[in-house]
């Protein structure tokens, strides 16, 4: 009997590699479809152009982000924020395996205000982080502002 990896890697219909955790929606749509919303992809992929920047807030593994590199080129930037410490680990792993050097990935939420915000996670669903409700479990994890995040990388300063 196989057991199933927890975490994989794959490829892209474009040829572009992600690392992955199973029963993650957005690398099932990226794996079988090319892209993570077909209906928002074209829109990213019209105004995106070599040499710009493109924001990535809840990057999860990269869908977005990874595939904007590819459109801002070398002379570009790509800054992609996962607050979720596992998914943080595999957009790291996609980054690298594309050798993406023109993107940075920051393990920070983003908000209004610098902190912390407590995040749930859904078992079911890695990729389905979104801010606990409640008494919604979850981890605490860092929280920064655009404002503070992109002069810090050089970017708008």
């Amino acid at each position: 009997m196989e057991v199933a990896r927890e975490e994989f890697e794959f490829s892209s219909p474009a040829g572009l590699r992600f690392a992955t955790a199973r029963h993650n929606f957005s690398s099932f749509a990226m794996a079988v479809e090319g892209a993570r919303d077909l209906e928002i992809w074209p829109l990213i992929a019209r105004h995106v152009r070599p040499g710009g920047v493109f924001v990535d807030a809840g990057a999860n593994v990269g869908t977005y982000a990874i595939p904007a590199a590819t459109l801002v080129g070398p002379t570009g930037r790509v800054v992609a924020f996962e607050a979720h410490p596992r998914t943080f680990r595999l957009l790291q792993r996609g980054i690298a395996l594309n050798g993406l050097t023109q993107m940075t990935a920051l393990q920070q939420a983003l908000g209004a205000a610098p902190g912390e915000i407590a995040m749930a996670y859904a078992a079911a669903n890695p990729g389905e982080t979104h801010v606990a409700a409640g008494t919604e479990g979850g981890g605490r994890v860092p929280m920064t502002t655009l404002d503070l995040a992109l002069p810090e990388l050089g970017i708008g300063a």
